[in-house]
């Protein structure tokens, strides 16, 4: 998995790509919907440490994959359609993209388990062999993961996803400041290549 760190910054680029006009309020919900979306499928292993069901891969299994995605983002759209009034393939876009951000980077971060595109009906799985984004870590148990957060090696992995990460927000928030753009896409440039030699 990427760290929460990355998964929270791509549902707020995929609502920065995908434009809408709405009043405030409803820009600000919007944005921490694709927020909770593009994080959501992590929450496997919360539900694998609480219950531990018979048979459920701990990590990276359904919630990774395209069905689960799908039903997710009709399921969204059809709850939040007439609030938001806009057009409901737009919000569905909105929803499915946030949400496939999340396998996609896991997939690109090149470690960890493969991921199940197809479950629950195909258990052939993916995993990028060259590693784009840091790696993440995590546990089987609640104690192990509130350690994971100060482990230096996710310390790591969390300032390499600002140095991936935030250079985009601010490009796609400011897209006419060139020389601020061109700074902002040499960091982007360095922490490409730094988490490259890093993990590879």
């Amino acid at each position: 998995m990427a760290s929460i760190i990355g998964h929270s910054f791509a549902g707020i680029i995929t609502k920065q790509i995908i434009k809408t006009k709405l009043s405030y309020e409803k820009e600000r919900l919007l944005l921490w919907i694709s927020i909770f979306l593009a994080i959501l499928p992590d929450f496997d292993i919360i539900i694998y440490i609480l219950f531990k069901p018979s048979g459920m891969i701990p990590h990276r299994g359904f919630s990774h994959g395209l069905p689960f995605i799908l039903i997710t983002s009709i399921f969204f759209t059809l709850l939040s359609a007439q609030y938001f009034g806009i057009l409901k393939r737009k919000l569905f876009l909105i929803y499915f993209l946030s949400l496939f951000s999340h396998s996609t980077l896991d997939y690109l971060m090149g470690a960890g388990p493969p991921i199940a595109f197809f479950a629950p009906f195909s258990n052939i799985s993916f995993l990028s062999p060259v590693s784009f984004i840091p790696w993440a870590y995590y546990s089987k148990s609640a104690k192990g993961l509130l350690q994971i957060l100060f482990y230096p090696p996710a310390i790591l992995g969390y300032c390499l996803e600002l140095m991936l990460f935030v250079p985009v927000v601010l490009i796609l928030k400011k897209p006419n400041v060139r020389m601020f753009n061109y700074a902002l896409l040499a960091i982007f440039s360095l922490g490409i290549i730094y988490t490259i030699s890093i993990y590879n």
